[in-house]
């Protein structure tokens, strides 16, 4: 198991707490797509491919017709499916 160094670890901290205002805006806004695209990418970035996969798919099942959402999630799914870390869409 890698321990993460101090600069990875601080690195990290802002995504979280990233992560906490998207969710905790999104518990009082409800189901907004452009916030769910946000969290999804903010996923990615965490490495949390199942947690963005789903938070792709809410974004575009709040609004179908974000274009950035659409070409992101096949981008993403085309990536994952390339990589040996399969993930459930």
């Amino acid at each position: 198991m890698r321990i993460p160094t101090s600069a990875a670890v601080a690195r990290e901290r802002p995504l979280k707490e990233a992560e906490s205002v998207y969710r905790e805006a999104l518990s009082k806004c409800g189901a907004d797509g452009l916030l769910l695209f946000n969290l999804a990418v903010l996923m990615e970035d965490l490495k949390r491919q199942q947690d963005a996969a789903d938070a792709y798919r809410a974004a575009l099942s709040a609004d179908p017709d974000m274009a950035d959402a659409t070409t992101t999630w096949h981008s993403f799914a085309r990536r994952k499916a390339c990589s040996r870390k399969p993930f459930v869409t």
